[in-house]
């Protein structure tokens, strides 16, 4: 019988790899600039929040 334990992990390694060369391209398209801005904004509310939680 052939050793097989190395399929799954190769399989997610290799998807692992893909999916991220899929976010880095659509993070340098124009809809990963709307991303970018959404996650900006999202941090920036996050960062008010925690700051008036802090004052109160």
């Amino acid at each position: 019988m052939v050793n097989m334990s190395w399929v799954m992990p190769a399989a997610a390694v290799t998807l692992v790899a893909l999916a991220g060369r899929g976010a880095l391209l659509l993070w340098r398209s124009p809809q990963g600039a709307l991303a970018r801005g959404l996650l900006r904004e999202v941090a920036a509310a996050a960062a008010l929040y925690k700051a008036h939680a802090r004052s109160n």
